[in-house]
């Protein structure tokens, strides 16, 4: 911008630029970041009890009216469908849209605490990697554990170290 020189040059402004938006946190378009995630060092139920539920997922009302839907959905609906003619049933996915509140569309916003998803997730992949050892016989690959001197679960209290 020109310093304001009077009525002969007045002052010079550009064109606007575009309009800037950060980008989400998990943007597909974004270059692949490496990601570790630290369990919970106590898992005592007082210990998983003080982690704050941090996390939302925030879905728009399209995706809300797809998770109602699939909340209907029970497990021998999703097998029938995929069963063969005699057996085979469509899932009624019913007229679409999104969650509606009288006239109003809604999204949704789930809170959920990650170091208890973490350790659900965990102890699934686990079960899912044993049963399918007894077919490929690859835990030896799998699973890589390293001893790391001084990491405790919780302070000791009292008696000896």
């Amino acid at each position: 911008m020109n310093a304001d020189c009077g009525p002969l040059h007045p002052p010079t402004l550009s064109a606007p630029t575009e309009r800037f938006k950060l980008a989400n946190f998990f943007d597909p378009d974004a270059p692949a970041r490496p990601i570790r995630i630290t369990l919970p060092s106590d898992t005592s139920a007082a210990g998983l009890r003080k982690h704050a539920k941090g996390t939302a997922f925030v879905l728009s009302d399209m995706l809300c009216g797809q998770v109602q839907r699939a909340k209907g959905l029970g497990f021998v609906d999703l097998v029938r469908q995929v069963l063969p003619w005699p057996l085979h049933k469509d899932i009624d996915i019913g007229a679409g849209g999104g969650c509606k509140s009288g006239e109003l569309n809604i999204g949704m916003i789930c809170s959920i605490s990650i170091p208890i998803i973490t350790l659900c997730a965990l102890i699934l992949l686990m079960i899912i990697v044993s049963l399918l050892d007894f077919i490929f016989r690859w835990i030896p690959w799998f699973i890589m554990c390293f001893p790391v001197p001084g990491l405790k679960g919780k302070p000791q209290t009292g008696g000896s170290p």
